[in-house]
């Protein structure tokens, strides 16, 4: 199997935000309100206090580690058919990119 991540982001009607991260190894799932601060259970088992905001088509995940953890930032950007995703540690920038999936394929 492919370890290749599906990133689907909803958006509900009442402005809630969920973003699930798809693998055959793991899946990941998180809910939030844009401006509104929430823990978030990392990938790494920290629980960081995390806002997200979005400009356009740009959404802003800020998460500040507990003491003596990393504050860690993530974007994802919509361009087309790709979205542009960056994790920042300090001055390590890690860069993905996807690409939309077709209607019709399955996950």
């Amino acid at each position: 199997g492919s370890v290749i991540p599906v990133n689907i982001i909803e958006i509900d009607p009442q402005g809630v935000y969920k973003i699930s991260t798809l693998t055959t190894v793991r899946n990941s799932e998180i809910s939030f309100k844009l401006n509104e601060p929430f823990i978030e259970e990392t990938l790494d088992g920290r629980k960081a206090n995390t806002t997200a905001t979005r400009k356009g088509n740009m959404l802003h995940l800020d998460q500040k580690g507990n003491k003596g953890e990393k504050d860690t930032v993530m974007t994802r950007e919509v361009d087309g058919d790709f979205m542009n995703m960056e994790l920042i540690v300090d001055d390590i920038v890690c860069k993905r990119v996807y690409k939309r999936m077709p209607d019709d394929e399955q996950i």
